[in-house]
């Protein structure tokens, strides 16, 4: 008896479905009927586009056994377009090894049938696929083969041509070429029909963003203008919708609210016009992005909320854990930690698996903030030490990007001069890549130290809580870490000095012969500026001074370097110190001395200064005065990114000096080091 009510149920249930989508039930009774195989196609196509908002793996069942009768009947051309609907919903659920199959698969079967159109369309998806997995070479090298297999005399060919060098151009911009890019660029539009508006849109917005990257805003501005300009005049809203949603982008890198809101709002209002739900989940989760930006927090709280809802409904995991780490990041904005954790948490599940740097950060970070206001160090340590590691490759790519710019920039002057020697042009720009790669090296240095300090004050917070034996041990082990940590960026910094001496400074020797050679006065000019920037920075990096003369001359060429490059007057009482602490030993004061001489340049404001130096029974003396502004030790001491400070105690520490500074507002600073001689 249960059985067959169960069963009454479900046929109960079915036929409300199916009274619910009444076009889908005549489709199928029209199909019964139909008996010529090209009507029944495209009568399975309406029916798996009538599914595709309902259910995509029964959308994908009608369109596969369309596409199998366009095959048996040899229509190859509508076959294509059938692999095609295959193809959008396999990448619209993530399914990438599917979809690289599939176009593989049909790639051989359009060569085998000598189908022309048809194996350029596949190879074309693939290499487009290739691109938005972040495959650039294997997308540039699709591309390249398909430009050299077209041709310009034939009209179909000549538009698929201006297209792959549209699409190249994207590669080449991503690899930092960006000479390679415009030049594909300029290619593309000689080609393309001056009619069709798509093409058109498509290149000038690609102008737009290259032009983006490269930081050249009245540009980008101009081209993604005209893409929208060519947009309008299509019969085709997709591209209308595009052009707004990269103006808005454009806004938003230059935080320009207010317009990226108003082009964000107006694409939105025209894809729920025409009930696209994809394209307003992109809308949404870009105005989601544009309200956390310019801190309208309930604005943003709200549209997070409707891309969790929407993505929800169409598997689009990955715009689901963006708008729960937005979610978790107001919540710990509201301090409600344990909601922002749970947020997180679920954001984390999918941004671990790697790929996503900069919300893979902001979601460690928000972590990171959520155990801590939860008392839960440990578990706080973890996502920090995530976060910087994240914080470390954004920064490794922000300054990578910077450095392809000063390529460009570097490029297009050598261009503009009319430098003939192309051998001179590439050794100069890997001179600049160098130098560039260099300051990066330094800056990642740099930024491990402030990692250690901030990683010092969360291990202190724990070793309170444990007995005065185990605190001691972890003390030294970290004591040890820090010298090793210290010793491996001055190892890195002689490395990076001696580099620099002698492969950039010897390059830029030759450069500046053949400058004379040629009487190119501004040339030899601007080289020998570079190699003296060579030179200072290589003092700076490493001082050669130290090794050669010892401790006393190197701290009087310090005070002499800066008293000829400020208008700081500095006065000097150096005794001779030399030989009476190891190499190592001398070093570390050294930094001491260079450390707290640069502060008084960047900070005190202060018209003159005093360094003595000198011996005192069993210790040197360090002495380092300033009458600037001065500022509050106990509040410096203790604050997060005061990295200075920390840098000198860490350094005194290793020396197992004294360390002493005195500081009071309006009257100055005094640093005060004493180095003991013992087992020096």
């Amino acid at each position: 008896m249960n059985k067959l009510l169960s069963i009454l149920l479900l046929l109960l249930i079915s036929n409300s479905i199916w009274s619910q989508y009444p076009k889908i039930d005549s489709l199928q009774n029209e199909l019964t009927l139909i008996q010529e195989d090209s009507i029944q196609s495209k009568t399975l196509e309406q029916i798996g586009n009538e599914w595709l908002m309902l259910n995509q793996d029964t959308s994908y069942h009608y369109y596969e056994k369309a596409l199998k009768i366009e095959l048996s009947i040899g229509n190859l051309n509508r076959s294509q377009n059938m692999v095609r609907l295959l193809f959008d919903i396999l990448y619209e659920s993530g399914q990438s090894e599917e979809v690289i199959l599939l176009c593989e698969k049909y790639i051989k079967y359009y060569k085998e049938k000598e189908c022309q159109e048809c194996y350029f369309s596949m190879e074309y998806l693939l290499a487009s696929y290739y691109f938005i997995l972040g495959e650039h070479e294997k997308a540039l090298k699709m591309y390249s083969l398909m430009i050299t297999k077209t041709d310009v005399n034939i009209p179909d060919e000549r538009a698929a041509k201006a297209s792959c060098y549209g699409k190249r151009s994207l590669c080449y911009s991503k690899k930092g070429e960006y000479f390679k890019a415009i030049s594909d660029l300029d290619s593309a539009l000689v080609l393309a029909d001056s009619t069709n508006y798509s093409s058109l849109n498509s290149i000038y917005g690609s102008y737009g963003l290259l032009y983006l990257d490269l930081e050249e805003r009245d540009l980008a501005l101009l081209n993604l203008e005209k893409a929208a300009e060519v947009a309008n005049k299509s019969d085709y809203s997709a591209y209308v919708v595009s052009s707004k949603h990269s103006l808005a982008q454009f806004y938003l890198h230059f935080k320009e609210y207010k317009d990226a809101e108003k082009f964000a709002l107006s694409g939105l209002a025209t894809v729920e016009k025409e009930q696209k739900d994809y394209f307003i989940l992109i809308f949404c989760g870009l105005l989601t992005e544009i309200y956390i930006s310019s801190n309208q927090i309930s604005k943003a709280e709200k549209l997070a909320k409707r891309v969790i809802k929407i993505s929800s409904q169409l598997n689009m995991e990955e715009q689901k854990a963006y708008a729960k780490q937005i979610l978790g990041r107001i919540a710990l904005v509201k301090n409600n930690f344990e909601q922002a954790r749970l947020y997180c948490e679920d954001s984390w599940s999918y941004y671990k698996t790697g790929g996503f740097p900069k919300t893979g950060n902001e979601t460690c970070k928000c972590l990171f903030k959520a155990y801590e206001g939860l008392k839960k160090p440990e578990k706080a340590l973890t996502f920090y030490k995530q976060h910087i590691l994240f914080k470390d490759s954004l920064f490794g790519k922000k300054e990578i990007q910077k450095a392809l710019r000063s390529k460009y920039s570097f490029e297009l002057k050598l261009q503009q001069a009319g430098f003939k020697n192309e051998q001179i042009k590439q050794d100069l720009i890997a001179n600049q890549k160098l130098k560039t790669k260099n300051q990066l090296i330094i800056g990642v240095s740099i930024l491990s130290t402030l990692i250690l300090a901030l990683g010092l004050f969360i291990f202190k917070t724990r070793q309170q809580k444990r007995e005065t034996e185990i605190a001691t041990q972890k003390e030294q082990i970290q004591a040890q870490f820090s010298q090793q940590l210290l010793q491996s960026q001055e190892d890195e910094r002689v490395r990076i000095s001696r580099e620099l001496h002698d492969s950039v400074g010897q390059d830029l020797i030759l450069l500046k012969s053949e400058a004379q050679l040629k009487n190119d006065t501004e040339l030899e000019t601007t080289i020998a500026t570079t190699l003296n920037n060579v030179r200072e920075i290589t003092q700076g990096l490493h001082p050669f001074v130290l090794e050669q003369f010892g401790l006393t001359a190197a701290l009087k060429k310090l005070v002499k370097t800066i008293d000829n490059s400020t208008d700081i007057f500095i006065t000097e009482e150096i005794e001779n110190i030399d030989n009476l602490l190891s190499k190592q030993r001398e070093l570390g004061v050294y930094r001491i001395a260079q450390e707290a001489m640069n502060n008084i340049i960047k900070h005190a404001e202060s018209p003159s200064a005093l360094i003595i130096a000198k011996k005192e029974k069993q210790s040197i003396v360090l002495k380092i005065k300033d009458y600037g502004k001065g500022f509050d030790w106990s509040e410096k001491s203790t604050a997060k990114n005061s990295l200075g400070m920390k840098t000198l105690q860490e350094r005194a520490k290793i020396l197992n000096a004294n360390l002493n500074i005195d500081s009071e507002i309006e009257k100055g600073t005094t640093i005060y080091l004493k180095i003991p001689l013992k087992n020096a």
